[in-house]
């Protein structure tokens, strides 16, 4: 006699297996299914934008719609308005470029009419492509050399090549390890070719340090060290009691002063002499004003930081000589005159002051 277990079927087991993996293909399938859906969408709308935008000739803002919409859906039909939008743009390099690409899928698509087109157009535009030749000489290949055209690499097989570009300024930069960077512009103009050959890079600058840059003054002290060591942050009482009758040297007060004032007008003429040459080492690595490789970046800051600490070495030394002035002709004057009078001169990072304070 045989007992009824319960054990399922073969049959229903596999239609229970058949069901779970059904659930887990959809799951899996969804989400990216749904992804594509909206990216279409959104590309669509974008798309129509951009045809209102050049409607109204605004391409710039057209042209940008574009490239996102074919980036989200790629497609023919917008590659090809997209090239168009290029050529209105003045972008002729990128216009030639799109509409050969726009060529080769027609052509791979068998859609003829739209391969001819986009040949017709690409072929119009070709005379006038601007070309710029970047070549490197042996002795300019140094190790780890690198070249960046409007921030992007340049490769070696693109080296000494006429390559199209859009008209325009273009910003190439050279750099490698232990070597100063190299940065100049080139001027693209439709049907001319620009051509360059990058020199020999020089040795990079080691590290420098301020306290070096002036070894010949180096007992001398800062203009801030000046400024702290005469009396500058608190009143300095410049009252003499003595004989009625002025006496034969000048007073400790004025001496100070004066040493003073020369030390920190000395130390901003320094100061000074290394802004400027800072700042006209910077020019060598700007292609264009206020368009700096890294390097003449950071001499142009070091540049600022000399003028600044320069211009408070000529404040603090000019108020420390006027204050010196004022003193000498405070020791100078009879004691009757000179009991209630008091110099005191002020210093900051924004200026410097004198006062004089009692009754004539």
């Amino acid at each position: 006699m045989t007992e009824d277990l319960g054990m399922p079927s073969t049959h229903a087991f596999c239609a229970a297996l058949r069901m779970l993996l059904l659930s887990l293909l959809a799951a899996a399938f969804h989400s990216p299914l749904q992804a594509q859906e909206q990216d279409s969408a959104a590309a669509q709308a974008l798309f129509d934008e951009a045809r209102s935008l050049m409607v109204e000739q605004n391409y710039a803002a057209a042209c940008l719609k574009l490239a996102e919409s074919q980036r989200l859906d790629p497609g023919i039909g917008t590659l090809f308005h997209l090239a168009v939008c290029y050529e209105h743009e003045g972008k002729i390099a990128s216009a030639w470029a799109a509409f050969l690409e726009v060529a080769s899928m027609a052509t791979a698509t068998r859609q003829d009419q739209r391969a001819q087109a986009a040949t017709r157009r690409a072929a119009l535009l070709e005379p006038r492509l601007p070309k710029l030749r970047v070549s490197v000489p042996a002795a300019s290949r140094t190790a780890g050399i690198e070249l960046t055209r409007d921030g992007n690499v340049v490769g070696q097989a693109q080296w000494s090549v006429a390559l199209p570009v859009d008209p325009g300024v273009h910003l190439l930069e050279v750099t490698a390890a232990g070597k100063r960077a190299y940065a100049t512009s080139l001027d693209a103009r439709e049907g001319s070719t620009v051509s360059l050959e990058v020199p020999v890079l020089e040795a990079a600058l080691p590290a420098w340090d301020v306290r070096d840059a002036q070894p010949a003054a180096a007992s001398a002290p800062t203009p801030t060290e000046a400024a702290a060591a005469a009396p500058a942050a608190q009143p300095a009482p410049a009252r003499v009691e003595g004989e009625s009758k002025a006496s034969a040297g000048p007073g400790a007060l004025a001496l100070g002063l004066g040493a003073g004032g020369i030390v920190a007008i000395g130390a901003g003429s320094v100061l000074g002499i290394l802004a400027k040459n800072a700042n006209g080492d910077s020019t060598r690595y700007c292609a264009v004003p206020n368009h700096c490789a890294a390097e003449g970046v950071r001499l142009r800051d070091r540049a600022f930081v000399f003028s600044d600490l320069a211009t408070v070495g000529f404040a603090v030394g000019g108020a420390a000589l006027v204050a010196a002035g004022i003193a000498w002709a405070l020791h100078t004057r009879p004691a009757a005159t000179r009991d209630a009078l008091t110099v005191a001169l002020g210093a900051s990072t924004a200026g410097a002051r004198v006062a004089v304070m009692g009754e004539f």
